[in-house]
């Protein structure tokens, strides 16, 4: 049965919307984990403010996150886009959040999938199939979290068609405004922007940001006063993390150099700097090379390696990036994508790591070390094979059109042949099914 390509994108979401209730909906009716704590505070949160409590002055209170409450850390901008968690009942407002979530992970998968349709639904079912039993999904789906509505917003911006009716209106940068707003690690981009001399892209990040944190202050403003004159600034005594800081949950460079002891955690700050500049640095690299889509991923990987938080579920970039090197690199890249997914289905990453290192056998030594850094570790190697692989039609591709801009930004080394924008021409107009 051949189906016409006007009604391919509504039966790709329709397939990916029955695999994504499929993988939640039985799974938590099946197997016991944690309460989903971050969704519950988010929902709490939410309907406080909207009751006209002010978010800062004490904790969020509700059931299953303990008597002693917990903190709204995030914006009161993002107490005003989360609202939808308050509705419907607590458990059937959880499936829906975790089923927008791997509808959202499913948008940004297919953007780094090659193919064409119907090969790359196909992929594209299989990808999210084993992103869901990874360990860092597990942990962002058990505990409800929020980072990949934050990375769709992120990806959806880079991708945008920036001739269509919807781009002219969003210009890139946006979004990615947006979602800064509502957790501020998304704004390493701006960095990037400036850094790859993409001005007009950081001036519509920072319009997106400075746009919303305004529909923040209208709606909620005696929780946006208390939050950037007071609270913004003392998030440190908010969330006092005291030995949980140095676990193995905290996969971030300044969390593993803690847990070395208290001197080492300004190590681990000093070269999460190095880091981070060295990061912007490839995504530029990445950026002249690959295109924008992929050094987005390096951008994503050095936030959360750089931040001094990162809790397994923050590495979410590391699942696109896996899918693109699986799908574009050479040999020995696909071979890692591989291996760094099995890993991730197979062991509990950190967790694993920390197991390993309390038998005191000397000859797991090493690979407890390692495992229980995996999260940073994979993220430096996903980033050094996307910094090496040779130049290729960008991605997403840039106008043919443009030849001379193409050629500037590609290295010098490397320039474009006619073939090459041709290709991005081509590759422009390829049904993917997933986009109208």
């Amino acid at each position: 049965m051949t189906i016409p390509q006007a009604v391919r994108p509504w039966f790709t979401a329709a397939v990916l919307s029955i695999v994504a209730t499929l993988l939640v909906v039985p799974y938590e009716a099946v197997v016991q984990h944690v309460p989903p704590v971050d969704f519950y505070v988010y929902r709490y949160a939410a309907q406080a403010a909207y009751d006209g409590a002010n978010l800062y002055d004490a904790n969020v209170f509700g059931p299953g996150i303990g008597p002693s409450g917990l903190p709204f850390t995030y914006s009161p901008f993002a107490a005003v886009v989360l609202w939808p968690a308050t509705l419907f009942g607590a458990q059937t407002a959880y499936q829906l959040w975790s089923i927008a979530s791997l509808l959202a992970l499913a948008y940004v998968l297919n953007k780094y999938l090659p193919g064409p349709w119907p090969l790359r639904l196909l992929r594209l079912v299989a990808a999210l199939v084993i992103a869901r039993f990874t360990v860092v999904l597990y942990h962002h789906l058990s505990f409800g979290q929020i980072n990949l509505l934050l990375m769709a917003l992120c990806v959806a911006d880079v991708f945008g068609d920036r001739d269509s009716r919807l781009g002219r209106a969003l210009p890139r940068g946006v979004l990615i405004g947006v979602a800064g707003a509502i957790k501020f690690t998304p704004m390493l981009f701006l960095l990037f922007f400036l850094a790859a001399r993409r001005w007009r892209d950081a001036a519509w990040t920072m319009a997106g940001f400075v746009g919303a944190t305004i529909v923040g202050f209208a709606v909620f403003p005696a929780s946006s006063t208390t939050f950037f004159t007071d609270t913004f600034w003392h998030l440190s005594d908010k969330v006092d993390l005291g030995a949980f800081f140095a676990t193995s949950g905290n996969n971030s460079l300044t969390g593993a150099f803690a847990a070395l002891g208290p001197a080492w955690r300004t190590v681990g700050t000093v070269l999460a700097l190095v880091a981070a500049l060295t990061g912007l640095w490839l995504a530029c690299r990445v950026d002249r090379r690959l295109g924008l889509g992929p050094a987005a991923l390096v951008v994503g990987l050095t936030a959360a390696m750089v931040s001094p938080v990162s809790w397994i579920h923050h590495w979410v970039y590391l699942l696109p990036a896996l899918v693109y090197l699986a799908g574009y690199g050479g040999t020995a890249a696909r071979w890692f994508a591989g291996a760094a997914t099995a890993f991730l289905v197979v062991t509990q990453g950190p967790t694993t790591g920390d197991n390993l290192l309390a038998t005191d056998n000397p000859w797991l030594l090493l690979p407890g070390l390692a495992a229980r850094e995996s999260l940073i570790l994979l993220g430096a190697a996903v980033i050094t094979f996307l910094a090496t692989l040779p130049p290729r039609d960008p991605l997403p591709p840039r106008r043919p059109d443009s030849r001379l801009r193409v050629a500037t930004l590609y290295d010098s080394r490397d320039p474009p042949s006619g073939g090459d924008i041709q290709r991005g021409a081509r590759h422009a107009g390829e049904d993917d099914g997933y986009s109208a």
